[in-house]
């Protein structure tokens, strides 16, 4: 069946998409104002675009994708280790001094002892309020420098578990901002100039093995099931943001949020990476099954 999508032209080099006719069983891109963009990890250069107006309009706060930098900085400091586990009850009891009182993890059922990529798979709050906290807030804003999120003014006197989570007022990342990021995980830090340039970043390979290990685990089994094609790994995180304007109402619906999906794809070694930005619904609910579709058919692209 055709429907009316957010659908397919030609623009310089990439393939890009505008509003136009697609077969898809559903609209791909629903809304007006969503943006999904794929880089090809091998030549810098971007592969395609769907909506690619939408993108200088967007800013927006990184969500739980920001759990990928904070891990990385959490085991090259030697904060924690690959082996370690906390215990996520549903909350998190914060020091008196920071003022917050208790802060809630996503899932009010807890997860229960999580390793650090268990707790990437499943993007427990609790376990990087813990890690934000011990980091302390001027080492996680210098970490958030090195992978190109900590730009926002907000991020240099925030509370660090707040920073640690995404869950930030007043900061916003782009979507170029989070490609390059995207890639720069999936490189391993290597380096590339292209249409996006991918930042340098000095890590022991044993952090990039937990961060690939949490992400692949994210779309096997985590907040990110689903996603991979079948016979096709993939390594994907996921970010959920609550509109500002909606913060304190009793009752939320899906469209009092925006969503945020990385991913890169096959494992082990990565051709592509996708940044996708929805501007109203949840990455769980609603990015997943277009990420899904969006993998399947750059795949087939030699």
């Amino acid at each position: 069946m055709k429907r009316r999508v957010f659908g397919a032209g030609l623009s310089g080099s990439a393939l890009a998409w505008g509003a136009g006719w697609a077969s898809f069983g559903q609209p791909l891109l629903s809304h007006p104002r969503d943006f999904a963009v794929v880089l090809n990890l091998r030549t810098g250069r971007k592969a395609a675009l769907w909506q690619p107006d939408q993108a200088s309009h967007i800013q927006a706060a990184p969500g739980s994708t920001v759990k990928c930098a904070v891990a990385a900085a959490a085991l090259a400091t030697g904060i924690t280790h690959a082996e370690r586990t906390l215990h996520c009850p549903g909350w998190w009891d914060p020091p008196a001094q920071l003022g917050l009182g208790r802060l809630p993890c996503w899932d009010p059922r807890g997860h229960g002892s999580l390793t650090l990529s268990e707790a990437l798979a499943h993007s427990c709050n609790v376990h990087f309020y813990q890690l934000g906290w011990e980091l302390g807030s001027v080492a996680l804003w210098e970490w958030l420098q090195r992978f190109g999120l900590g730009n926002s003014p907000a991020t240099k006197t925030a509370p660090s578990p707040l920073l640690a989570t995404g869950q930030l007022p007043g900061w916003g990342v782009d979507p170029w901002d989070l490609l390059a990021y995207t890639a720069a995980i999936a490189r391993r830090g290597l380096p590339l100039e292209g249409e996006v340039r991918i930042p340098a970043i000095s890590l022991a390979e044993p952090v990039w093995d937990s961060l690939h290990t949490g992400l692949r685990l994210a779309a096997f089994s985590g907040t990110c099931r689903g996603i991979a094609p079948q016979g096709i790994p993939v390594a994907a995180k996921s970010g959920t943001i609550l509109n500002s304007r909606r913060l304190g109402r009793p009752t939320l619906w899906a469209e009092d949020f925006q969503a945020w999906l990385l991913a890169f794809w096959p494992l082990p070694d990565p051709h592509w990476a996708l940044v996708l930005h929805l501007h109203q619904g949840k990455a769980y609910e609603a990015a997943i099954p277009i990420a899904r579709q969006i993998i399947a058919t750059i795949s087939l692209q030699p």
